[in-house]
């Protein structure tokens, strides 16, 4: 499984997506400064859970 995780700074957040489908996999969403990146919320589509 290749996935690909992609910055969507409109939407604060990073988001996963596997080759060959439509859907995003999951994200992880962030408040960003000039210091850091807080992730504050990560979220799975169920039917990615637990895979590797």
């Amino acid at each position: 499984m290749v996935v690909t995780v992609k910055d969507v700074p409109e939407a604060n957040q990073y988001e996963a997506r596997v080759e060959g489908e439509s859907t995003v996999a999951g994200v992880a969403q962030y408040i960003r400064t000039t210091e850091l990146i807080a992730f504050v919320h990560t979220e799975v589509s169920p039917e990615y859970e637990g895979k590797e």
